[in-house]
This record gives structure tokens, C-alpha cells and sequence, in this order.
């Protein structure tokens, strides 16, 4: 995995990059920072994994592999023991190679444990359990199924954005036919934070990681290197610049900046009410309530144009929220050494806005019409499923139900083609699989026109920190440095050289 869960790619690794399972020639990315867990599920090495989710950490990993990603509620699965990246954000999430793989694990894991100030308490579950058997009296997972006919499903329109690949746009439009031919009914939904939701997070996430990394000092925590304590006029500084990678260092330099003094105002706290923002239009959209917060009400100045009304209070509210889970089907490892940080950040453009305000998500995959390079097997693409807070549960039996439609929509061929999810034995059974190396894909003639007709308007993706300091406020910081949004692009060398002197700086002023 990526060092202490900083990536989307699994590239961050001590231990060297995480290669997708699907395919060697060329290197495919196996998302991240959970990229390790995606790809020993992917392989059959295990039946499931654990991984940290903090803003995507097993849904993009999920999505890339092909395999089932889930992140639970905020609070549902106690943190006791595992290393903190974010503590407002991180959620202990499951891979399996199916929903019923990762909902039984799941089940094991949700428990209440006061050992984690974080994790909800057992009253709480229970009044959530007692709404939840109201809801849904019969258990899909058993075999009695649910009517869909009753079920709303949510098109969020700002997730139609331009960057968006085509064949994952298709697999999500496959998706939305499947569920509209069982009854469901289909509906756009806004969400206008959803546009914000990527700047607020990378401040949050930086602030709370160097307050959560300023332990490993060398003296505390962590390895000493160098000379003695104290050499130089210094404590610490060449210990933390030669322990920490160059990702880890860039959030830590993100996360010190953003709680200093100057910019506390504007970046930190302005990020805080933006993520009040998301929450709220969440709960907005939700049918089902929020059981930590109070109702909130439609604001009609703040819904896209193309949203109806379904009634004089406001818009339809929904069950779930159907939307992809990354912008793109797997890179290519060659392609993203090429791109800025900042690129990579962007591949959590979907999955941040359910962290930010602690919802359940899942990701299935979907099987595309692109092929792997010198194969005839297909790419799968992830489709991000959402509930309300505490809705584990019913959300899980519906990703069962979705998942479980679509692989009666895909048509399998010839003896060499695979189901979903089969795992290494019938991977490396199969007569169409060079080498022993298996692949969580599925051949398919090609993707139904869609039938769900819904109005979106194309969003481009924001720039990820707006308004971005200036030269002058940075400057008086670091010493005429450039601005911090382009401490991102920064080579390593120079990140080495301003992550040691703004420490030693910050060292000198707190002696003096």
C-alpha cells in the first residue's frame, strides 16, 4: 500500500509500486492507497482484505482490480489499532470478489468497541437497526428479494463532468437501464458541493496527517539517523526529512501550511464549512433520515437547473445514489509517473464527497467494452452505490441485488470466459489465460443502448485549490517559495530541501 495510506495508486510503496493483476504487459495501476489488498483479493490469494478508506482508499483500488470495494459508515467499524492518516475521515473498509464475500466480513467487524472514541455506540446501532427492520422486513441476502419496483434511485448531475470516460459513462448508463427494467425509478439529483468537495478534502486530510505524523520524530517514534541530538543547532529536522517519502512530506508541508496562523482562516476552517456543505446535501437528497443530524430542507436557489420538483417542498428524495466510482478505467503505471500529483489527486473526484460526510459506499465492477492491451478480455469499470448514514446494511443488499442483475445482463461466450469474481482456481483453469496469471474480467458482446433518459449538464472538474495563495503569502513562509499549490509539481530534491528548511526554520523560532 501506499505509505501511510498517501496515494491513489499504489506508486508510494517502500516496498516498490503495486501492479494490477489483470495485466503485466503494460503495467497497470491498482488504484490506491489499498492497492495491495485489491490485487491479493484479485489473485485468489485471499478471500478478503482489509484496507483503510479515507477518501477512496478501497472503492478506487476496487474499481480497478474488478473487484467489490465497500467503506461503511463513518464510526461503523471501530479504528482501534490502525495507524491514523486522517482521523475525521478514516473508515476501515472491506475487498472481497463479491458482496456477499464483503458483507460477511462486514458483519464480523460491526461491533461498538470503546476502546475508539470515533466508533458508534451500541444505542445507537440499535435505534439505527430498529428504523432499518422497518424498512426493508424481508433479507435479500437470504434469498427473499426486495421489491425494486419501490426503490429511488439518484442520478447526481454533477458527476456527468467532461473528463469523464466513455466507457465508464457507459457501464454507468448499463447500470441505470438494468435497475430502471426492474421497476426502479430513476431521478437526477444535485449535489452543488459536490464541485468544492475535492479542495476541502486534500486540506483536511494534509492538516490532520501532520498533526497525526508529528509524532515520528526519531525521538518518540520513529528511526534516528544522522548525527547526535541536538547537531547543527537541530533536533529533528534530517530525521524526519530522510523517514518520510516525497507524498508523505507534500502533505505534511500542505497540512503545515494550511494550520499555520495565516492561512488557518482561509483554507482549514473554510474547508470545515464546506464539508458541513456536503453533508448537508446528502441529507437533502436522502429519503431516509440522518440519525446524527436534523432534517434539512431544499434550498431552491442552490439546485441545478435541471432538477423538477417533485412536490412544493422540493425535488424527489431517494434511496441510493448511483454513480461511477473513478473518472477512468485503470492507467497504465508508465502514464501516471508522468502526471502531477495534482492529476492523481483528481481519480478521487467520486469517492471524496461520501467520505467528507461519512457515508456508506460500495464498488462493483461492470465490464466495458475495452479490452486489454493484447487481449480479448474486457476492463471492468466501478459503479459507486451511496445510502444515508448507518444504512449499511440495506445498501449492501441492494449492491447485491444490482450486482447480481448485472451479471444476468452480461452475455458470457465460449469456453474460456469467466463470471465475476470466480477467483485463482478458475482463473488459471481457464484455456484463454496466458501464463497462470488470473483476471477478475468478463467478456461480453458490448453494452445495451441505454434506455433512462435524465437531463445533465457536463461539469468540468475545479481546480483543486481555489483561491490559491499568493506568491507574497507564501513567500513570507517559506522563504520565497513558490505558490503552494505548485508545491505539488515540485521535484524531489527541491521538496527535500524546503521540507528540511522550513523545519529547521519553524525549530529556530520555537528556541527563540
Amino acid at each position: 500500500m501506499d505509505e501511510f495510506g498517501m496515494g491513489s495508486h499504489s506508486l508510494n510503496s517502500f516496498f516498490g509500486p503495486v501492479v494490477n493483476g489483470s495485466s503485466l504487459t503494460p503495467a497497470l495501476s491498482a488504484g490506491g492507497s489499498s492497492g495491495g489488498s485489491a490485487v491479493a483479493v484479485q489473485m485468489g490469494q485471499v478471500f478478503a482484505a482489509l484496507g483503510t478508506d479515507t477518501g477512496g482508499s478501497v472503492r478506487l483500488p476496487a474499481a480497478y482490480t474488478g473487484q467489490c470495494g465497500f467503506k461503511p459508515s463513518y464510526g461503523r467499524v471501530s479504528r482501534w489499532g490502525v495507524i491514523p492518516y486522517a482521523n475525521s475521515l478514516d473508515t476501515v473498509g472491506f475487498l472481497g470478489q463479491s458482496v456477499a464475500d464483503v458483507y460477511k466480513v462486514f458483519g464480523k467487524a460491526n461491533r461498538a468497541d470503546d476502546r475508539d472514541p470515533s466508533c458508534i455506540s451500541s444505542g445507537t446501532r440499535n435505534r439505527s437497526a430498529r428504523s432499518w427492520r422497518r424498512k426493508r422486513a424481508r433479507n435479500p441476502m437470504a434469498g427473499a428479494k426486495w421489491d425494486l419496483s419501490e426503490v429511488k434511485i439518484g442520478v447526481p448531475v454533477e458527476y456527468n463532468i467532461e473528463e469523464l470516460d466513455p466507457a465508464v459513462r457507459t457501464a454507468w448508463k448499463k447500470v441505470l437501464e438494468v435497475l430502471k427494467e426492474q421497476g426502479c425509478r430513476i431521478v437526477p439529483v444535485s449535489l452543488p458541493m459536490t464541485k468544492h468537495a475535492l479542495s476541502a478534502y486534500y486540506v483536511i486530510a494534509a492538516a490532520e496527517a501532520m498533526s497525526n505524523l508529528a509524532k515520528y520524530d526519531g525521538v518518540r517514534y520513529g528511526s534516528r539517523t544522522g548525527p547526535s541530538d541536538n547537531a547543527g543547532d537541530v533536533l529533528y529536522s534530517e530525521t524526519r526529512g530522510q523517514g518520510f517519502g516525497n507524498e508523505a512530506r507534500r502533505r505534511i508541508l500542505l497540512g503545515s501550511y494550511t494550520l499555520s496562523s495565516e492561512a488557518i482562516d482561509n483554507y482549514f476552517l473554510k474547508a470545515q464549512k464546506v464539508r458541513r456543505l456536503v453533508q448537508r446535501d446528502f441529507d437533502r437528497v436522502f429519503k431516509l433520515p440522518n440519525p446524527l443530524r436534523d432534517d434539512q430542507q431544499f434550498d431552491i436557489s442552490d439546485l441545478d437547473e435541471s432538477i423538477a420538483m417533485d412536490n412544493k417542498l422540493g425535488p424527489s428524495q431517494v434511496d441510493y445514489i448511483v454513480c461511477p466510482t473513478a473518472p477512468t478505467l485503470p492507467p497504465k503505471i508508465q502514464d501516471v509517473l508522468k502526471q502531477t500529483p495534482i492529476h492523481s489527486y483528481m481519480n478521487d473526484v467520486f469517492t471524496v464527497p461520501a467520505s467528507l460526510a461519512g457515508l456508506p459506499a460500495i464498488s462493483i465492477p461492470v465490464p466495458t467494452d475495452i479490452k486489454y492491451e493484447g487481449s480479448d478480455l474486457h476492463m471492468p469499470a466501478g459503479i459507486q452505490l451511496i445510502g444515508q448514514h448507518l444504512d449499511d446494511n440495506s445498501l449492501c443488499h441492494f449492491a447485491s441485488d444490482v450486482e447480481g442483475l448485472i451479471k444476468q445482463a452480461v452475455s458470457l461466450v465460449g469456453p474460456g470466459n469467466r463470471h465475476f469474481h470466480q477467483g485463482l482456481k478458475v482463473a488459471r483453469e481457464s484455456d484463454d489465460t496466458p501464463g497462470d496469471r488470473p483476471r477478475s474480467v468478463v467478456r461480453y458482446h458490448g453494452a445495451p443502448s441505454p434506455l433512462v433518459r435524465y437531463r445533465t449538464v457536463p461539469r468540468p472538474i475545479v481546480p483543486l485549490f481555489s483561491p490559491v495563495a499568493t506568491r507574497q503569502e507564501v513567500g513570507d513562509l517559506f522563504g520565497s517559495k513558490p505558490a503552494i499549490a505548485m508545491i505539488a509539481s515540485l521535484d524531489p530534491e527541491e521538496v527535500d530541501s524546503l521540507f528540511a528548511s522550513t523545519l529547521n526554520q519553524w525549530e529556530q523560532e520555537k528556541r527563540s
